[in-house]
């Protein structure tokens, strides 16, 4: 029996035992009465029932502390599901209010925990960023390099692409470069500027770009190499302005809009700043490139143009005032073609005498350079004016000259010089 339902089994039990006693002594005795009366049919069976008869409530009591204590085994699983179930709400009871403390915490520090996910994603973000812009910035780099050398015609400066910011640093051999010629100065901006034309924020096609002398401080093999490295990068724009105070490098960006404008690829414009005095000061304008610097590639071209005209001039047509200049142009020519012709030879007039042509020829020329042209003596007294009117036949003399030395470059100077027909 369970602990709970012992006592009072107990004491039923124990009245049920008593009273068991005296119900089998009533049996006893009415089965030696029941013999007797065999033998007496007629014998009267006295007998005090009450005082034998069992208490039926007794044996109710003991029947329902046993079904008491069946339906409890019977019921342990659901008893101790209930007791659990009781156990469980006494400690949440218990522990509810702080429960409810850390519930809160914990809705807290989720959202924290979400918010700090945002940063962390905003900062990982930020992270592939910057990477990619280090790799943006480590390919260009690269190719500035190469740039660089071939521009300079040396590896000491470099780019390094900076890990801390999107940028570079320069070094020379492996240390910051410092004191920079003004030259080096120039090739680094000017190759930097034409790469960021290549960045693809930049619709080259639709943009204006404007370069401003870039060839400042650098020598003649730099010019080329800039002018090269320009023409690749900004051939696609979609408006080009470039300005220069630098001959060699009009010269060659000439050459190349002349060639774009016969091929009409472009709509190309030559001009020429303009500086004067005014009452509020200096002022410029703008104004078509004077033909001077438009028709000529070199000053050697003009000076041969010059005496070519001269020496094909119709004879006693021209002024003596329109040959006063000649004498020095003939001479700065005969200088500039016998310089390259005959490099051995110490002066103008040794390398005159290389020429083929007649000595009196010779003669001539040298009489009229030396009379009319710049020297460091005072004129000779048979210096006169009016010998200049043997200019164009003296200028066809220096024309022989050239023709007979080197016939090909006579030829050549002559087809640049005379207007196609």
């Amino acid at each position: 029996m369970y602990e709970e339902f012992q006592d009072d089994y107990g004491n039923a039990i124990e009245r049920y035992e008593s009273e068991k006693e005296g119900y089998l002594d009533l049996l006893d005795y009415l089965q030696n009465r029941l013999e007797s009366k065999k033998e007496d049919p007629f014998m009267d069976i006295q007998c005090d029932y009450e005082s034998w008869r069992i208490d039926m409530e007794t044996m109710s009591s003991v029947n329902g502390l046993i079904r008491r204590h069946n339906e409890m085994s019977d019921n342990f699983q659901r008893k101790v599901e209930e007791a659990r179930r009781e156990l469980e709400e006494s400690y949440v009871a218990k522990e509810l209010v702080r429960f409810t403390e850390l519930s809160d915490q914990k809705k807290s520090q989720e959202e924290m925990i979400n918010k700090l996910d945002r940063e962390l994603s905003g900062i990982k973000e930020k992270i592939e960023q910057l990477e990619l812009g280090i790799k943006d910035h480590l390919r260009p780099a690269e190719e500035l390099n190469e740039e660089i050398g071939q521009y300079l015609g040396h590896d000491e400066l470099r780019f390094e692409a900076s890990e801390a910011e999107a940028g570079y640093s320069i070094v020379r051999e492996g240390e910051p470069a410092r004191s920079l010629s003004e030259g080096e100065k120039t090739a680094l901006a000017f190759l930097y500027f034409l790469r960021t034309l290549t960045d693809k924020d930049l619709e080259i096609e639709e943009g204006i770009v404007v370069i401003d002398d870039p060839v400042s401080s650098l020598d003649s093999t730099s010019l080329y190499n800039a002018f090269g490295f320009m023409k690749d990068r900004v051939q696609e724009a979609g408006q080009l302005f470039v300005l220069t105070h630098n001959f060699l490098f009009f010269r060659q960006v000439k050459n190349w809009m002349s060639y774009l404008k016969q091929r009409k690829k472009k709509d190309i414009g030559f001009y020429m700043l303009l500086t004067e005095n005014v009452i509020d000061g200096r002022c410029s304008s703008i104004v078509i490139l004077d033909e001077l610097l438009r028709d000529h590639e070199t000053e050697y071209h003009y000076l041969f143009k010059l005496v070519y005209e001269a020496a094909n001039s119709e004879p006693g047509k021209g002024k003596l005032r329109d040959y006063y200049h000649l004498p020095n142009v003939a001479r700065r020519l005969m200088e500039a073609f016998l310089e390259f012709t005959f490099p051995n030879e110490k002066n103008l007039y040794s390398k005159i005498d290389q020429t083929n042509i007649l000595a009196a020829k010779k003669a001539r020329i040298k009489r009229f350079c030396d009379t009319h042209s710049h020297n460091a003596r005072i004129s000779q007294p048979e210096h006169d004016a009016s010998i200049l009117g043997e200019t164009p036949a003296i200028m066809k003399d220096i024309m022989v000259m050239i023709a007979e030395t080197n016939h090909d470059h006579y030829d050549r100077m002559k087809e640049l010089v005379t207007p196609s027909s």
